[in-house]
């Protein structure tokens, strides 16, 4: 689902959540808050158990890249996860 050979954006990235929900309907998608330019702030869950793990990306405006790898990262856990 996640193609990481194109620059990522947040259509790219809604599309890409909406696919693996579809696909992975164990994840848990929320809305968190807005950025200035009223792009969303999401959080993705899946999983249970007394441990919890908190991945981030795109921190800055410009890190593109480091939604893609979390995205690849999220969508090689759900298939993992799923077997």
């Amino acid at each position: 689902i996640v193609d990481s050979s194109v620059k990522y954006n947040s259509k790219l990235l809604k599309d890409n959540i909406n696919s693996l929900i579809i696909r992975y309907p164990f994840i848990k998608v929320i809305t968190i808050g807005y950025s200035v330019l009223g792009v969303l702030f999401i959080v993705s869950r899946f999983g249970t158990g007394p441990k919890e793990v908190f991945y981030c990306g795109t921190t800055h405006a410009n890190e593109w890249i480091t939604s893609t790898l979390l995205m690849t990262f999220l969508e090689n856990m759900c298939v993992a996860y799923n077997r």
